[in-house]
């Protein structure tokens, strides 16, 4: 167990000092020739994958996924909001997403012993600069490490859009990275999914037939969260009994409800079969269009 326990740390150890994938911004940003207001969401790939299946499946592809330089090491999503005005000009640009310094999470587990709480905390988290995003976009298309979901929307849902993405500034949410039973509406931060979810929300699409089923629940085993009083050791999250499965009615658990990144880039990867079934659906290489000017069921009142 202390061999396990001295590898364990070394790779920690050694994710912290090794050189890591870094982007420094396109020179000048390269508006996309769209010619209706649209929301794209990006699904970025993890490394290797993240395992949801079990606690213990879960940790361990983490530490798989974290010991390599890249970025997004659980997946991440992010999005591009587009305002064309009447003349076909683009009257806003927006290219972000919620997130923060992913070693917070493996210190949390470390150093204050909180286990699976982890899944629950806040860390300092940020808004990304759309340069960056531009320069990663770019060069993940061509190494298919990303997929797109790209929906054309009114000038009024748009500029709905516009309006959220500033009063969650304003609010300083921007600033908090939440877990992920974190509401967002709430101004309680988010992550990167729930920003990103927040938006499809907002617009009215979150019930959109393409993506109404993508939720992914799992419940985690109160044994495997800690606190200050009950601390739980990465040893026990690797070795305990209730590592080997998510908690089923019989035991104390916490839910949560969520979209699996690495999930739903795999089914836009493969299943682009689905994207033909009616004459709304279009797509290229990496991106899902769908058509939804017509829709009017964006909301205007943001925040619960």
């Amino acid at each position: 167990m202390k061999f396990l326990g001295i590898v364990i740390l070394s790779l920690v150890l050694f994710i912290s000092i090794r050189p890591k994938e870094k982007y420094e911004g396109v020179e000048k940003l390269e508006i996309p020739n769209y010619k209706s207001s649209r929301l794209t969401v990006h699904f970025f790939s993890s490394p290797h994958g993240v395992d949801w299946s079990t606690p213990r499946s879960l940790l361990y592809s983490n530490l798989i996924n974290f010991s390599t330089s890249r970025l997004r090491k659980m997946g991440h999503m992010a999005a591009e909001v587009q305002c064309i005005s009447d003349e076909g000009t683009t009257e806003y640009y927006e290219f972000t997403g919620m997130s923060s310094d992913n070693l917070s999470s493996w210190k949390n587990i470390f150093i204050k012993k909180i286990g699976f709480g982890v899944i629950f905390e806040k860390f300092p988290g940020y808004l990304e600069d759309k340069y960056v995003l531009q320069e990663e976009l770019k060069l993940k298309r061509k190494t298919g490490e990303v997929q797109s979901l790209t929906y054309l929307i009114s000038k009024n849902n748009c500029n709905n859009l516009k309006k959220f993405i500033e009063e969650y500034r304003n609010s300083g949410s921007d600033k908090l990275y939440g877990g992920l039973n974190y509401k967002v509406r709430e101004k309680q931060g988010a992550g990167c999914m729930h920003f990103a979810y927040s938006l499809l929300d907002i617009a009215g699409l979150i019930n959109h037939s393409f993506i109404k089923d993508w939720n992914t629940e799992i419940r985690i085993p109160r044994s495997l969260i800690g606190n200050k009083k009950k601390p739980v050791s990465i040893f026990k999250l690797l070795t305990h009994h209730s590592s080997k499965s998510w908690s089923d009615s019989s035991e104390n658990y916490e839910k949560i409800e969520f979209w699996d990144i690495d999930k739903i880039f795999n089914l836009l990867s493969k299943n682009r079969s689905i994207a033909v079934e009616n004459k709304k659906r279009h797509y290229s290489s990496n991106e899902y269009l769908f058509d939804e000017r017509a829709n009017t069921d964006f909301q205007t009142n943001f925040w619960y």
